[in-house]
C-alpha cells in the first residue's frame, strides 16, 4: 500500500466521500434540511481554496 498526500486531482473524490458520509452517518441526528443542502461542489471548492490558501479558508481553518 502506498499512502500519499492528497492533491488537486483528489478534491472531487474527497468532497463526494465527505458529503455522502455526512448524509448517511448523520441522518436522523442532524436536521434533514442541513444534510440536503450539503454540496460536493461546495466542499470541493473549500478543499481547493484551503490548498491554495496555505491551509486556511475564509473561516480561518481548513476542515
Amino acid at each position: 500500500m502506498h499512502i500519499r498526500h492528497a492533491n488537486e486531482q483528489d478534491a472531487a473524490g474527497i468532497a463526494n466521500v465527505h458529503v455522502n458520509s455526512w448524509k448517511t452517518t448523520y441522518k436522523g441526528i442532524v436536521d434533514d434540511s442541513f444534510l440536503e443542502n450539503l454540496s460536493a461542489a461546495d466542499r470541493r471548492l473549500a478543499l481547493e481554496t484551503c490548498q491554495y490558501a496555505g491551509g486556511r479558508t475564509t473561516s480561518g481553518h481548513c476542515r
